[in-house]
This record gives C-alpha cells, sequence and structure tokens, in this order.
C-alpha cells in the first residue's frame, strides 16, 4: 500500500488534534479546576467598597478655573510617571476660554479655561501627562504642553482645560 503525502498530513494533523482536544476539554468541563483534593486553593479577591456617588473618581473633576484662579503664583511640583525627578513650575495665569457651542446652546455646562506655567529657564521639557502636586490643590494628573516662549524667567507651558461641568 503506498501512502500519499496528502494523506499521510492529514493523519498527522488530525492525530494531534485529537490529542489536545480532550486535555482542553476535560479542564474546562462544568467549571471544574483541576487541582488536587486537599490542596490548599488561594482565597477569592476582597469585594471592593462601593464606590460613593458624591465622591468623584478624579480629584481634578472638582477642580473649576476659580479655584485655579486662588492659586496663582504658588508653585506646583510636577513629575513624570517614568521619572523619580521633579520640576518646580509656578501657576502665571488662568485664561478663560470660550467653550464651542454645543446642540440646543449648551455652552452654560462646559468649562474651558488655560492654566499657564511658568518653569525653569535651564531645561525645556515636552510635552507630556504629568502628575502634579499641590499643597492646596492635592494630587492630579494633567497634559502640559510648552508654548515655546519664554517669561522673564522660564520656559512657559500650557494646560487646556475643556469639559463638561459636573
Amino acid at each position: 500500500m503506498q501512502l500519499s503525502r496528502r494523506f499521510f498530513v492529514r493523519a498527522a494533523g488530525m492525530s494531534g488534534l485529537a490529542a489536545i482536544v480532550p486535555a482542553v476539554l476535560n479542564s474546562a468541563a462544568f467549571g471544574q479546576n483541576s487541582t488536587k483534593p486537599g490542596a490548599k486553593t488561594p482565597p477569592p479577591p476582597a469585594p471592593k467598597p462601593p464606590a460613593s456617588p458624591s465622591a468623584p473618581a478624579d480629584p481634578f473633576a472638582t477642580l473649576s478655573s476659580s479655584v485655579f484662579y486662588q492659586q496663582i503664583g504658588s508653585n506646583f511640583i510636577f513629575r513624570r510617571s517614568t521619572s523619580s525627578t521633579f520640576i518646580d513650575m509656578k501657576l502665571i495665569a488662568v485664561e478663560t476660554l470660550r467653550p464651542t457651542e454645543g446642540a440646543g446652546g449648551n455652552a452654560p455646562l462646559k468649562e474651558c479655561f488655560a492654566l499657564v506655567f511658568e518653569g525653569p529657564a535651564r531645561s525645556r521639557y515636552r510635552q507630556s501627562t504629568f502628575n502634579v502636586e499641590h499643597g492646596t490643590l492635592g494630587k492630579f494628573q494633567i497634559f502640559v504642553v510648552p508654548t515655546g516662549a519664554m517669561s522673564r524667567w522660564g520656559w512657559t507651558y500650557v494646560a487646556t482645560i475643556n469639559r463638561i461641568k459636573p
């Protein structure tokens, strides 16, 4: 009896598949696990406490332009998540921007403003998302872009906030 190449390849593939399928089905049947009797299994993770409906998931959500306006002249500490170094920047301006008109004239429901920071003159930083720390405002993340301009004391950076009011 002479075997063709096609018959041989088909038979080898089917035998390999036949060897794999029972092992997969056996471990998945009826949601059973394959631990030995008496073996210790790790406890299930503790359930997370329900989030308070009044507590926002993002601490930055409660910070409005008026809150930042009160902090003009104060220092903020900027850190990249990939670096342990920090940058000390001063908030020098809060500029109110006109929101785009939404459907039905929903502009009052939107808040648009820009935060202008002054960084050190010795080095210029690229745009990035920073972890920000402030003594009064706490910790939050913000995306900051260099303006390309230099103020009297250092390079300036801007963060534009355009969001729906909470």
